[in-house]
């Protein structure tokens, strides 16, 4: 799954309008679950190939502020399920479901390299690379609001005390977190402020954390956020 995400080119991805936890997350899970129902070799295969069909997932909640990220994790894990079920009775799938003319990498992303899919898989293995996120916000603010609590917490800034700040954001993740900047900065919905860097950055100061009851209506509509 995480090397999936690797050889698509994450920033190329997003670019695209696709949610990674989902459009790789499927594949994932259907190797998990394949394994977990006994298949064979060729039947493992059938199960990814089959899995490609159903890897899905837009961006497009951003635009409102809506909910439907938070099934794709879900999601990904029940057609991945699926997928090897069907696999199980017999159903088939493409065996170049990745890296085909009409495959995964080639539909998904602009930008994918597909050797990175299929090189240094235990050097180590990808999953090591990847973090746990502390705040209940998208992933392109944890950095940043890590920072900004340091920062508070060792010099014992007050709220008086900043006049502005000033963050820096992986260009990867702007479009997500930072733009359109009209939004960022009033966010109207509890996704909306999960998306937001501003947001993020003021809950910090003002609450001491960006846990998930900082992630809350009354902190949207305060007027001191």
């Amino acid at each position: 799954m995480v090397k999936l995400g690797v050889a698509l080119d994450p920033a190329a991805q997003y670019a695209q309008g696709f949610h990674p936890t989902e459009t790789c997350g499927v594949f994932g899970a259907a190797v998990a679950a394949g394994k977990l129902v006994k298949l064979g070799q060729v039947q493992m295969v059938h199960a990814i190939g089959i899995a490609g069909s159903q890897a899905a997932g837009l961006l497009e909640f951003l635009s409102e502020g809506t909910y439907t990220k938070r099934f794709h994790a879900g999601w990904g894990a029940h057609s991945g399920l699926i997928a090897a079920l069907l696999s199980r009775d017999g159903f088939t799938g493409p065996a170049t479901v990745i890296e085909g003319k009409f495959g995964f990498l080639k539909a998904f992303s602009p930008a994918s390299l597909p050797a990175k899919n299929s090189t240094g898989w235990c050097n180590p293995c990808e999953v090591m690379r990847t973090n746990i996120k502390p705040h209940a916000c998208c992933r392109y603010k944890q950095g940043p609001i890590d920072c900004i609590l340091k920062l508070v917490q060792e010099d014992g800034l007050t709220v008086e005390a900043i006049e502005k700040l000033t963050v820096s954001i992986l260009k990867d993740g702007f479009a997500l977190v930072a733009e359109p900047c009209t939004l960022k900065t009033r966010p109207k919905t509890i996704v909306d402020a999960e998306f937001s860097m501003p947001f993020g950055g003021a809950v910090a100061i003002l609450k001491g954390n960006a846990f998930l009851d900082a992630y809350c209506l009354e902190n949207i509509e305060s007027p001191e956020v």
